[in-house]
Formats: C-alpha cells, sequence, structure tokens
C-alpha cells in the first residue's frame, strides 16, 4: 500500500505517541525527508517490533554519539521501501535514544532485525556499549579469542562453529581448534587471513561433509582501517578525498553520499548543471562496476574467453572517465555543492560512441547469460536467497533484487537527476546466481540511458556547476544521506558540531549487509561452487575488511585445513571443465 510522505509520517507519529505515552519524547523534521523521533531507552525493543510488524520498516543501520559524560546517543535508521504492505518515498526514519556513559546498556534489536548484528557488534565494539540479548555476541573487529591469548585458549576437541551452537557450547568460536582426529598433540597452524599469496583478507569457514557444505561462518576486521574516526579530525572538504578511498569501484558513489548529506546539514542546492554530471559519473561507475563484477565471474567459473571480453569493454568506460575527470578510477569530481569539472558540448559526441560500444556488447552480454550452457549450468540454482531470506537478511541492490525485493534508493528516495529521468527497476524472481547475472546486465542497460539522458540534458541547460557553499555548518544539525551504489544502498550519517569539522560521521557499505547472506546461500551446496556464490553478491571487502581466507572442516574425516579462495577457484574451473 503506498502512502504520501505525510500520511506514512503522521501514522507513525501517532502510533508511537499512542503506544509510548510519556516514554515519547517528541519529533522533528530534517531535510528531505528525514523524520528524527527522541524515545526513552526502554521502548527501542518495542519500537522495532512495531515498525516491523505494522509499517514493514526496513533497518538501514544504527549510529550512536558520543556526548563525554551526558552519555551516548543511539540512532537507529528505517526504511519504508519494502513495498509488500507500506511504501512511501523519500521517508527516512531516525529513532534516537539517549544512554548514561556508565554502564551503557541497551536491548538489542537482533532478535526483530538481523541486519541488526553487525552493526551493534562493530557499536559494541567502537563505543563499549552493552547490547542486552545480542543473538551473536562474538567480537566484530577484534579478534573472537580476545581478551585471552591465542596459544592460551585450551579446547579439547573441535566445537560446533554455527552461530548457534556457538553461544550454546562455548559462547565463542574457537577459530584454532587444536584436537584433531583425536590427537591432541597436532594443531592447526593457519596461512593467513594475512598472507602474500592472498589478494585480500576475510576468514571464511565452510563445516562439509565431503564435496557438500552444511554451514558456513565469516570472521570479518581483520583490518579495520579507522575511515569514520580519520573524518571526525578532518575538515568537510579533506573528508571527500578520505570517502573516496573507501572503496576504489564505488569511490564517486562514496563521494556523491557524502556530498549529498553534508549538503543536507548546510541546506546547500545543487546547480542544475552539477547534479547531471554527478549522475551522469555515478551511472557511468555502476556500468563500470556491473562490467568488473561479470568479468571476475566468468573467470571463477572457468569461462576465459568471457572475462576477457568483459574487461575489454570495460576500457571504453574507463576512456570516458579519463575524457571528463582525467582520472580512470580515482575521479576526484565531487565537491561540496556540486562537481569540480565540466562536461563540455566537445567532450559529448565523443562519449555517446563510447557508449554505443558498450551498449551494444551490454545487449550480447545479455543473449549470451540467457543462451550459454556453461554459464546457465553453473550459476542457475545455485546458491538461492528466496525473497523471504533476502527480507530477513536485509540485503540490498542486485542481490536484494535478483530475489524479487524491489528496492532502490533512486527510485525509493530520489536524488540528484533520478526523479528527471526514464529508467526501469530490473528484478527477478528466482534469488540464485543466475538471477544476479542477468540483473546486474539488464542494469547495465538502464545505467546507459540515463547516462544518453543526462547527456541530452547538458546539452540544453547551461549555468555553473557549483554552488556557493559555507565554510561552517550550523551546531547540532544532522543528516543521513543515502544513495544507490553499484552494490546496493550506500548510507552516511553526519553530525556537525558548529565548526568546518564534523562531530560524527558514520558509513553503513552495502557490502555491510550483503556479505552476511551468503552464509544462507552457500548451505547445502558444493564446494566448487562456493566461490561463484560468495561472488554473487559483489562483496566488496574494501568495505569491510581487505583479505580472505577459508578453512574446510570435514565432519567426516574430522579434518581442519585452510584453503586460499584461489584453490577454490580452481576447483570451481575444473567443475566447469568436467561439464
Amino acid at each position: 500500500m503506498s502512502f504520501s510522505y505525510e500520511n506514512l509520517k503522521e501514522k507513525i507519529v501517532s502510533k508511537l505517541r499512542e503506544n509510548l505515552g510519556e516514554d515519547y519524547l517528541g519529533e522533528y523534521e530534517g531535510r528531505e525527508g528525514r523524520l528524527y523521533v527522541n524515545v526513552r531507552s526502554g521502548t527501542i525493543k518495542l519500537i522495532a517490533e512495531m515498525l516491523k510488524n505494522e509499517f514493514d520498516a526496513r533497518l538501514v543501520t544504527i549510529s550512536v554519539n558520543d556526548f563525554g559524560f551526558k552519555g551516548f546517543e543511539v540512532l537507529y535508521h528505517y526504511a519504508f521501501d519494502y513495498k509488500d504492505k507500506v511504501f512511501t518515498k523519500n521517508l527516512t526514519l531516525t529513532v534516537k535514544t539517549l544512554i548514561p556513559r556508565e554502564n551503557p546498556e541497551i536491548d538489542s534489536i537482533t532478535p526483530i532485525y538481523y541486519p541488526a548484528v553487525y552493526a551493534e557488534r562493530e557499536m559494541s565494539e567502537l563505543n563499549g556499549i552493552t547490547f542486552k540479548g545480542l543473538i551473536d555476541p562474538r567480537h566484530f573487529v577484534l579478534p573472537y579469542e580476545w581478551p585471552h591469548e591465542v596459544e592460551g585458549v585450551e579446547v579439547k576437541k573441535i566445537v560446533d562453529f554455527a552461530p548457534e551452537e556457538q553461544r550454546k557450547k562455548v559462547g565463542k568460536w574457537i577459530p584454532l581448534p587444536v584436537d584433531i582426529e583425536g590427537k591432541p598433540e597436532l594443531s592447526i597452524v593457519p596461512i593467513g587471513p594475512f598472507h602474500p599469496a592472498f589478494v585480500e583478507a576475510w576468514y571464511y569457514r565452510l563445516k562439509v561433509d565431503g564435496e557438500k557444505i552444511i554451514e558456513a561462518d565469516l570472521k570479518t576486521g581483520f583490518n579495520h582501517r579507522g575511515i569514520m574516526k580519520l573524518m571526525e579530525k578532518r575538515s568537510y572538504w579533506r573528508n571527500i578525498y578520505i570517502s573516496e578511498r573507501v572503496c576504489g569501484i564505488c569511490s564517486h558513489t562514496h563521494t556523491s553520499a557524502y556530498c549529498r548529506t553534508v549538503e543536507m546539514l548546510g541546506n546547500i542546492e545543487l546547480p542544475d548543471r552539477g547534479r547531471y554530471i554527478r549522475t551522469f559519473i555515478k551511472e557511468l561507475e555502476r556500468i563500470h562496476s556491473h562490467l568488473l563484477w561479470a568479468g571476475v565471474g566468468m573467470d571463477l567459473i572457468g569461462y576465459k574467453t568471457a572475462f576477457m571480453w568483459f574487461w575489454r569493454d570495460r576500457e571504453h568506460v574507463l576512456d570516458i572517465f579519463e575524457m571528463v575527470s582525467g582520472n580512470r578510477v580515482l575521479h576526484a569530481m565531487n565537491i561540496i555543492g556540486g562537481v569540480r569539472r565540466d562536461i563540455t558540448r566537445d567532450m559529448i559526441p565523443k562519449i555517446e560512441r563510447k557508449l554505443d560500444i558498450v551498449e551494444r556488447a551490454a545487449k550480447n552480454y545479455v543473449k549470451m547469460a540467457t543462451t550459454e550452457p556453461l554459464i546457465r549450468k553453473r550459476t542457475v540454482g545455485v546458491g538461492v536467497l528466496t525473497k523471504d531470506e533476502a527480507k530477513e537478511v536485509g540485503v540490498v541492490g542486485p542481490t536484494a533484487r535478483a530475489s524479487d525485493v524491489g528496492i532502490d534508493v533512486r527510485k525509493d528516495d530520489p536524488y540528484l537527476a533520478y526523479g528527471e529521468t526514464s529508467w526501469d527497476m530490473v528484478t527477478r524472481p528466482d534469488g540464485d546466481v543466475y538471477a544476479k547475472v542477468v540483473v546486474r546486465l539488464l542494469e547495465v542497460l538502464q545505467s546507459i540511458s540515463i547516462c544518453r539522458q543526462c547527456l541530452d540534458l547538458l546539452k540544453t541547460v547551461g549555468g555553473p556547476i557549483q554552488a556557493e557553499v559555507p565554510r561552517e555548518f550550523p551546531e547540532g544539525e544532522e543528516a543521513i544521506g543515502r544513495v544507490e551504489a553499484p552494490r546496493g544502498e550506500l548510507a552516511y550519517y553526519i553530525r556537525s558540531n558548529g565548526t568546518h569539522i564534523p562531530d560524527r560521521v558514520r558509513i553503513r557499505t552495502p557490502s555491510f549487509l550483503n556479505n552476511p547472506s551468503t552464509l544462507y546461500m552457500l548451505r547445502n551446496q558444493t564446494i566448487a561452487d562456493a566461490p561463484i556464490i560468495i561472488a554473487s553478491v559483489d562483496p566488496c571487502i574494501a568495505c569491510t575488511d581487505r583479505s580472505i581466507k577459508i578453512v574446510l572442516e570435514d565432519v567426516k574425516e574430522k579434518k581442519v585445513k585452510p584453503v586460499s579462495f584461489s584453490m577454490l577457484a580452481e576447483k570451481s574451473r575444473h567443475k566447469s571443465r568436467r561439464m
């Protein structure tokens, strides 16, 4: 059921006042459909249940403000873009509550919202808050065995590492079991997650029965870079270039999200020409990201020729980036209030010719994906994430849309030029790896259409590309800016303190929500399919960590052995050769 912003806002506020009574402390409206509600901390779980059951609200993320001796302010950000029950454009609700600095505790909402697991674990470690009833209390950044030394952990048998069983047995995941095959003198020497042979660093642990995966677990936090804290020590303008380095592939998207949030703080309106150029670069980056991902996916299933095709045509997109910005990856195009460089009239025909080449190739790739036997055999019915699972885990972007969850910030919270351009949201009902391939390839065609429309607008719209920007921002202002990155919704929360340096910066990347969904998709699949299943969510390790390592535990042979992702990738390619 679709509601207007005003109608849904009134319904939510009325329901909160009715249910909370004196525990409801008031509300105020921010810019661009942001609604902020203040409540007492004991009501957080009740509010989460009400928003999910009655309004089908989606949890975007959780933020924490450190107010020193005044305590901690915990903020829960919700969107209303699941279209099964309630839907409205432009409404983002933030529920705020204050807890004391001494013994800071608050009820966990993880029994209601699974996506809160990662956010609460992260906020627990970064801010020292205890979330009572957190369903997975293991460390997020710190090693699981902290504060005990790894060598001091005494485990006399291999324990089941499934999160549900861990809590019952030992309360934590033991990464180094020391009793293998009944020989306590044996131990495991893990290679990684940091090792010269690894491209990046994560820790996957797969429990297998022969070739079948029974259960999976994922450990993050091997290289937390402290970017959010760093941005709280730099000026708003210097932070543009820090946000650009959160992720190389999504560099422009991160600066777009950061700049949108700062522009909301300062009530800065972008000039039309600046909006069109920023939108054009964003969609170009989506094309680039999807083609890069498709090439990696083809390489993982052993289709080397298709890998080279995708990356060949990706070069045309990089050529456009270089023509417009001077750079192929880190474009440095965004500034607060607009963009740094213009797209001149003589560039447009050259860009259009490049887009023609990419469009012809993308249409061929869509045809290839639907007819090529190898692609279908390796992806159809593999790593299925159902619609209900997708909503439960809280996935976003192509991962969600491939499971028939039609959410897209460009449609649901229109920004830049997305409300002025015509395009279709791509969804598929199957939820398997194949659906994710098709969704991304069709999105390339939609992004090309948006790029063309932006170029047409630039031919007729003149004026400046930058707006005037204040040097400092008012004290106590706050904003949450959401944009649609190639991998899904990217959210920035920023609070100002009256100076040229932000008081608080919180970043929630799409991979932060998408990565845990691989644990659902890996169950009952084969080891050879693990690489393409993990890759199907386009996991950005830079967004959370920077390495990957996989450990296999064979329940029959009672063996635990570390393997590299490249070893599993070769196993995947071998499966294709057998086909």
